[in-house]
């Protein structure tokens, strides 16, 4: 199995939509990011704009993430995706298609400008747990022109960089958090190993 950067940083991205961390991704993972980022960005369960958003992470799975299970089980495994990702066909479709819900998503305000609380809810969809400091750390990355915002084109730019992107000093790759270059490197199934 491949330890390269990329392949790494996919994984790692995986395990970010993995709500249960069951090894699988599925629509009851992206209902529950949704339900997460909603409440972090402060609606209430139920209410129109938490639906909105539960939509859009219901979206990714089926035009981004669904397309990927190989054998039709209604699951994408950490394998299936990575091959689907590292592979070539369809990867620019899925990424754009991923930039526009996410900013969508991650605009709570509807302002064209995701701010540090959005881009920290946004997060905490992902990962419940993530440390505020590590999320402002990585927003630094993404404010590209030091506005104190993210506009889509940097959203778009980092996105694109994340999941495609071979240079470990590519700012996008902080759009989940800590990437795996700035995390200690360990070989396949040690711990904090990502495989």
């Amino acid at each position: 199995m491949s330890t390269s950067f990329l392949d790494r940083k996919i994984r790692h991205g995986f395990d970010r939509f993995d709500g249960d961390r069951d090894g699988r991704l599925t629509w009851h993972d992206h209902v529950v990011m949704g339900e997460r980022t909603a409440a972090g960005l402060g609606h209430e369960p139920g209410s129109a704009d938490g639906h909105r958003i539960i939509e859009a992470y219901c979206r990714i799975w089926e035009r981004v993430h669904r397309p990927h299970d190989a054998d039709g089980d209604g699951s994408v495994t950490r394998d299936e995706f990575a091959a689907a990702i590292i592979g070539a066909a369809g990867r620019a479709g899925a990424i754009a298609d991923l930039a526009v819900t996410v900013f969508e998503v991650a605009d709570a305000d509807g302002d064209g400008r995701i701010g540090f609380p959005e881009y920290l809810a946004f997060l905490r969809g992902h990962q419940p747990d993530m440390p505020e400091e590590e999320a402002a750390e990585a927003f630094g990355h993404l404010d590209r022109d030091g506005d104190g915002a993210v506009g889509r084109a940097e959203v778009a730019t980092a996105i694109v960089e994340y999941w495609t992107s071979t240079d470990p000093a590519a700012p996008g790759n902080w759009f989940y958090g800590r990437p795996p270059s700035a995390l200690k490197a360990v070989a396949p199934g040690e711990p904090g190993s990502a495989v």
